[in-house]
């Protein structure tokens, strides 16, 4: 992809020489009840940072003109039986579908890559990052993502495979 990110709530400043980010912050829903720099986490406080992601994603994708994505490589370990296997009949997921799937994948429920061949791609790593490829720029998503207080940085998924 011509255009890869990664979009976290972690303030790139706040990494050290090796990339790794140096305070002690929640990475995941467990989390929700846990003390963090003096602050207890709070539901509506994670509620309210999965939002920004879900909503950052639909607007890249939208932007990039993606209204379809394609579901590859589902795990379902941590969903129930019912729900799992709704999912594992998904083959094409729509932007709202994508962001029931990127809240689930967000709390460590779900795991799958989301591909619209040779057009976008989107991939959700441990400690709450998000990773977006695009064919297409989307200056206006980026804006609004960093608006809302997230981070979007240059940066290769991980977990995207070699072409």
């Amino acid at each position: 992809m011509r255009y890869e990110y990664r979009v976290t709530k972690y303030d790139p400043s706040k990494r050290d020489w090796d990339g790794a980010y140096r305070i002690a912050e929640w990475t995941e829903f467990a989390d929700v009840g846990r003390r963090f720099a003096g602050r207890v986490l709070k539901k509506p406080e994670y509620l309210a940072i999965e939002r920004k992601y879900t909503d950052a994603l639909v607007q890249f994708l939208a932007e990039a003109e993606v209204s379809h994505v394609e579901l590859r490589n589902l795990e379902t370990a941590g969903l129930k039986i019912p729900t799992a296997k709704t999912w594992r009949r998904k083959r094409s997921l729509s932007l709202a579908e994508v962001s029931r799937f990127a809240r689930l994948a967000l709390r460590g429920q779900i795991w799958g890559r989301l591909t619209a061949p040779r057009r976008a791609y989107v991939h959700f790593g441990w400690d709450y990052y998000m990773y977006i490829g695009l064919s297409r720029p989307t200056p206006n998503a980026i804006a609004a993502a960093r608006a809302a207080g997230l981070f979007v940085e240059l940066s290769r998924s991980p977990y995207a495979r070699a072409a």
